[in-house]
C-alpha cells in the first residue's frame, strides 16, 4: 500500500484540495480529504495528482511504428508512452495488406499486457484497426493498394490470431457491405468507429442505429459538413450515444472548431493524438503504412500536403486545450475518462475507490513530474 499527500487530486471529475491518496494492490483505496501525518507517507504536497492519460488512437513514437508488426517495437513503444504520462494505450494500424494485418494482430494476441505492465510499460488496451474496410475517396493518408471491401472472414482472422483483442475497427458505412457488416462485427465484440467515410447523414444515422458508436478524427478524411448536407458530423453530433475522436494539435482542427466539438460532444468528446513514428523526433522524412511521409515543423504530410497523423503527444495535447480556456478539469477529463468510457473500460482514466491506480503528477506548469502504474513508481523527472 502507498499514500501519497498531494497538492489537489482530479479524479478528473471532482477535485479534492490538500488530500490524499491511497492506492492497494494496484487499485485505488481511497481518497481522503486530508494530509496524512505518518512517516509512512509519500509528501507530493506542491504536485496535482490526475489519472494517467489514455490514447485510443495512436500509430506510433519516438521511431516505433505498430504498422510494422514487431513484438519488440510494441513493447518499447509501451514502455516508451509510459514515461510520457499516456498510461494505456490503443495501438491503431492502417490499412495494410492482409499478411500485414495477420502480423500485427498475432503481435498484439501474443504480448503479455500483464508482463509489460510489470515491467513499467503502458497498459496495451487491444488494437484499433484503422481501414482497412474505408473508402478510397476518402483515404487521407493510409495506401490506396491496401484499401478493400469488407470480408467478414478475413476480420475473423485477425480476431482469431490476436485472441479477442481487436477492440475498435475505423470503416466506411456506406461501401459495399458497410451497413450490413456493422451487426455483424459487434456480435465478435468490435467496437465500431466511422471514419474515411464519404458517407451521407442518412447512411451515418442508419449506421448508428445498427451499433456504431464512435467517430474516427472528426472533420478528417470524411464528408465536410454542410448547412444542406450535414454527413457524419451532423449525424454524431446529434446522436447522444456517440463517441467523437478529436486531434486537438490545432493543425488537425482550428481552434474554434475544437471548441465546437467540445461544446456539442460533451462527455462523448474523446482526445486522441493520431500519433506517428516521427512524434518526438527531429523533421525529416519518415513512413506510414508504405507511404511516405514529411515531417516540417512537426506537421507530418504526403508529398502531396496530405496530413499524416500527428507528432502530437497527450502532455501536449492538456497544453493546447488548457490554452484554449477549459478548465484542468475539464482538459483531463477528455484525455483520461472520456476515451476510456469511449471503449468501455470502466476502471481506467479515474482516480475514484476500485480504479486502477495509474496516476500522474503534474507541477504547477502543468509538467509531468512522476508517473505511476498499478500504484507502482515507473517515472521521475
Amino acid at each position: 500500500m502507498i499514500k501519497l499527500n498531494v497538492s489537489e487530486i482530479y479524479t478528473p471529475l471532482r477535485i479534492f484540495k490538500e488530500s490524499s491518496i491511497v492506492i492497494e494492490k494496484g487499485f485505488v483505496k481511497s481518497i481522503k480529504p486530508y494530509w496524512f501525518n505518518d512517516s509512512e507517507t509519500y509528501n507530493f504536497k506542491d504536485l496535482i495528482a490526475a489519472p494517467g492519460f489514455v490514447d485510443t488512437h495512436i500509430h506510433g513514437h519516438a521511431g516505433y511504428d505498430v504498422n510494422r508488426g514487431s513484438d519488440e517495437e510494441i513493447t518499447r513503444l509501451a514502455k516508451y508512452l509510459a514515461k510520457r504520462g499516456v498510461t494505456s494505450f490503443l495501438p491503431t494500424t492502417v490499412s495494410l495488406k492482409h499478411e500485414d494485418l495477420c502480423k500485427v494482430a498475432s503481435v498484439i494476441g501474443e504480448l503479455s499486457t500483464e508482463d509489460i505492465v510489470k515491467n513499467s510499460g503502458s497498459r496495451i488496451l487491444g488494437l484499433h484497426l484503422e481501414g482497412p474496410y474505408i473508402n478510397p475517396e476518402m483515404k487521407g493518408a493510409q495506401n490506396p493498394e491496401a484499401i478493400r471491401r469488407i470480408e467478414l472472414n478475413e476480420l475473423d482472422e485477425y480476431i482469431k490470431l490476436s485472441r479477442n483483442r481487436i477492440r475498435v475497427i475505423t470503416l466506411a458505412p456506406e461501401i459495399e457491405g458497410g451497413l450490413e457488416s456493422i451487426p455483424e462485427i459487434i456480435k465478435r465484440g468490435v467496437i465500431v468507429s466511422l471514419g474515411h467515410s464519404n458517407a451521407s447523414y442518412e447512411i451515418a444515422s442508419e449506421a448508428f442505429r445498427r451499433g456504431a458508436s464512435r467517430v474516427t478524427h472528426i472533420f478528417n478524411a470524411m464528408r465536410r459538413f454542410h448547412h444542406r448536407d450535414p454527413g457524419i458530423v451532423g449525424a454524431a453530433f446529434e446522436n447522444s450515444n456517440v463517441f467523437i475522436e478529436f486531434i486537438p494539435d490545432l493543425i488537425h482542427l482550428a481552434q474554434p472548431v475544437v471548441k465546437l466539438v467540445i461544446k456539442v460532444a460533451g462527455r462523448r468528446a474523446v482526445a486522441v493524438t493520431d500519433a506517428i513514428s516521427a512524434t518526438d523526433l527531429p523533421d525529416g522524412e519518415y513512413e506510414l503504412g508504405g507511404l511516405r511521409v514529411e515531417v516540417r515543423e512537426g506537421v507530418a504530410r504526403l508529398p502531396d500536403g496530405t496530413l499524416a497523423g500527428s507528432t502530437l503527444t497527450m502532455i501536449k495535447a492538456l497544453k493546447n486545450l488548457y490554452s484554449l480556456g477549459y478548465s484542468l478539469k475539464k482538459v483531463l477529463a477528455l484525455l483520461t475518462l472520456y476515451p476510456a468510457r469511449s471503449i468501455n473500460e470502466l476502471n481506467i482514466g479515474c482516480l475514484n475507490p476500485g480504479c486502477r491506480g495509474d496516476l500522474i503528477l503534474l507541477n504547477k506548469s502543468l509538467e509531468l513530474e512522476k508517473i505511476f502504474i498499478d500504484g507502482e513508481e515507473i517515472y521521475t523527472k
